[in-house]
C-alpha cells in the first residue's frame, strides 16, 4: 500500500533524519528550524511524489533533492560556525549524497 517505503531512496532519506535533527538541536534558533524542515520535507516529497505520475512525480523529486542540497549546506554552516566537526558530519553527509545521487536518476 505504501510502495514509498520499499524505496532505497526514502529509506536512506529516513536513516539520515535522526542525525539531521541531532545537528539541528546543537544549531541555532534560525539554522535549527531550516534543517528540521529540509530534512523532513526530503521523506515528504519522495512519499508524495511515489503516488502521482509522469512529471508531477519527477517535480516532488526534484524538490526532496533540493531539500537534500539544502541539509547539505546546513552542514557546511553547522561546520564552519563550529558547531559539529567534519568527522561527525561525515556519515549524514554520504546518506545526503547517497539521496541526491537517486534522486538525480529518478528525475532524468
Amino acid at each position: 500500500m505504501f510502495g514509498f517505503r520499499k524505496l532505497d531512496v526514502y529509506r536512506c532519506a529516513l536513516d539520515a533524519l535522526p542525525s539531521l535533527y541531532a545537528f539541528a538541536d546543537r544549531a541555532d534558533g534560525d539554522t535549527r528550524r531550516q534543517l528540521r524542515r529540509a530534512a523532513l520535507s526530503i521523506t515528504l516529497n519522495i512519499a508524495e511524489g511515489s503516488g502521482r505520475r509522469d512529471d508531477d512525480q519527477r517535480q516532488f523529486y526534484r524538490i526532496a533533492r533540493g531539500s537534500a542540497l539544502e541539509c547539505a549546506a546546513a552542514l557546511d554552516a553547522i561546520r564552519v560556525l563550529g558547531v559539529a566537526s567534519q568527522e561527525e558530519l561525515t556519515s549524514t553527509e554520504e546518506l545526503l549524497d547517497r539521496v541526491v545521487a537517486m534522486l538525480m536518476r529518478m528525475t532524468c
